[in-house]
């Protein structure tokens, strides 16, 4: 499998355009790993099944009352990416300030427009990329 992605990548490499460059999502994006357990009421907390799949968009917003867990810190403009289950499609572009759970990644860009990078967490392709690649196992086998 390690030589059929290799295979792809270099074909795709030759294919781009002159005067493009290739980079490797770590280095245009940052993963914030900013956490915190500070409880409060503000609806400012997101869980996985808040994210809508395949939309973009946010279906609910909670507080942190009841979390028992540190939580994730992200900013307006991070892109949020749920890490479970990425066939799901769950993504969405802050609009505020919050907090989310450990299940979603929150990317912080840097060398790439945050609406730029939203559009390619939207693309069918990203998530099918990020499938065979599991972080984690939480299903026995």
């Amino acid at each position: 499998m390690v030589g059929e992605m290799n295979k792809q990548h270099d074909s795709f490499l030759d294919a781009l355009p002159s005067g493009w460059t290739f980079d490797r999502l770590k280095d245009v994006v940052a993963l914030r790993n900013e956490k915190t357990d500070e409880a409060n009421a503000d609806e400012d907390y997101l869980e996985l099944e808040d994210l809508e799949s395949g939309t973009g968009r946010i279906l609910n917003r909670r507080n942190t009352l009841e979390v028992e867990s540190a939580v994730t810190l992200f900013k307006k403009g991070d892109i949020l990416f749920g890490k479970l289950r990425s066939y799901l499609e769950k993504y969405y572009q802050a609009e505020f300030d919050g907090k989310c759970t450990g299940e979603i990644l929150a990317f912080k860009p840097e060398r790439m427009a945050s609406r730029f990078f939203f559009t390619v967490s939207a693309l069918a392709g990203l998530s099918k990329d990020a499938t065979p690649l599991p972080t984690a196992r939480r299903c026995p086998a």
